[in-house]
């Protein structure tokens, strides 16, 4: 599967089933192709077509526009002044989507526990661990029917709500976390703003700590 073949399936039998609604979708590397004005210089380019990347980016300096500096800028020089200007990234899905009025929803590194078809595909391939004997294709597609035939929309359903709860418990840890850090970075500051004394006062007195060390 590639990109162009994966966009296809999504216009021509996807979108149309799903029109005003949302798409779940992982990082693959086919998922996730830029729009052309949206993708950033790399190692692979030549020094010539990074030098076009920037002006086609508008992101030339200022003291560079009175210079040749497309040709007499070292390869190095392009690609760290490319790298301070990388554009946002936008995705061929994403533009895609819009015609349908599709929204997509790009997920997280690493976490298949937000995302329902995981699960359903673990269930699948499970039972076709123990199911597929023969090894042939045939046989495998036959038995991947009959697994995925028997997904209900009551197990859908479960996937769905246990992918909501992890999600909640995720947006709940994080505001937990900036609590904690807001907190922790208001109480540093009052012991920085106390001083010398005031950071002994605050773990101990002087005179005690004093006295530990001589003992």
């Amino acid at each position: 599967m590639n990109s162009g073949r994966w966009l296809e399936w999504l216009k021509d039998d996807v979108f149309p089933k799903i029109h005003g609604g949302a798409l779940v979708i992982e990082r693959a590397p086919n998922h996730l192709v830029r729009t052309e004005n949206t993708r950033p210089a790399n190692t692979e380019m030549r020094n010539v077509e990074v030098a076009a990347w920037r002006s086609t980016h508008d992101c030339v300096p200022q003291e560079w526009e009175s210079t040749l500096w497309e040709k007499n800028k070292v390869e190095k020089e392009l690609f760290e002044q490319a790298a301070k200007n990388r554009p946002a990234p936008r995705y061929l899905v994403q533009d895609l989507a819009k015609y349908f009025w599709i929204s997509i929803l790009i997920l997280p590194v690493a976490h298949p526990e937000l995302n329902p078809i995981e699960m359903v595909w673990g269930t699948v391939k499970m039972a076709l661990k123990w199911a597929n004997i023969d090894f042939t294709l045939t046989a495998l597609k036959a038995l991947a029917a009959e697994q995925f035939a028997k997904i209900s929309a009551e197990e859908c359903l479960k996937h769905e709500l246990h992918a909501i709860k992890m999600e909640d418990n995720y947006w709940a840890v994080g505001e937990v976390s900036v609590a904690v850090e807001e907190a922790f970075g208001e109480e540093q500051l009052e012991v920085e703003s106390r001083g010398e004394e005031g950071v002994i006062g605050w773990s101990g007195e002087a005179s005690d700590v004093s006295s530990d060390m001589e003992k």
